[in-house]
């Protein structure tokens, strides 16, 4: 998800620079954008546990892959992959707080793997999961 992200972005600011720019561009409502994101993270929410990408969010609420990040940028200024990745370190966290094993709570939030989790957790907390658990 995240190279389909870095992709379309790309390929926007390839169109807005070098399109016809004749034409007035519409505005995004913010409504609109608020409307479509509880959407989202509804599915998200509700499907966390399995394949979410762009073309599966963008079902959901009728529009095109270029307008769920823009609307994930407008009302919450992340990209999609970067917002489910957060809320799959929130539901191992959650899990570990519970006393789930790491292989498992690594499963449940839709990691490969205890290895990918650990990376990821890492990164976004500074500490492995184990370290994490140890805390708590």
């Amino acid at each position: 998800m995240t190279a389909e992200t870095s992709l379309l972005v790309a390929l926007r600011r390839l169109i807005v620079r070098h399109g016809d720019s004749s034409g007035q561009a519409e505005e995004i409502e913010s409504s609109g954008s608020q409307r479509r994101f509880s959407l989202y993270r509804d599915l998200v929410e509700s499907e966390l546990g399995s394949q979410l990408d762009l073309k599966r969010l963008a079902g959901a609420a009728g529009v095109t892959r270029f307008q769920v990040i823009r609307d994930f940028n407008k009302v919450i200024s992340l990209t999609p992959a970067a917002y489910i990745r957060d809320r799959r370190l929130r539901r191992a966290s959650a899990l570990i707080e519970q006393g789930f094993g790491l292989a498992d709570a690594a499963i449940a939030a839709d990691f490969a793997d205890q290895s990918h989790l650990s990376r990821t957790f890492r990164t976004m907390h500074g500490m492995t999961p184990g370290m994490f658990r140890r805390a708590g």
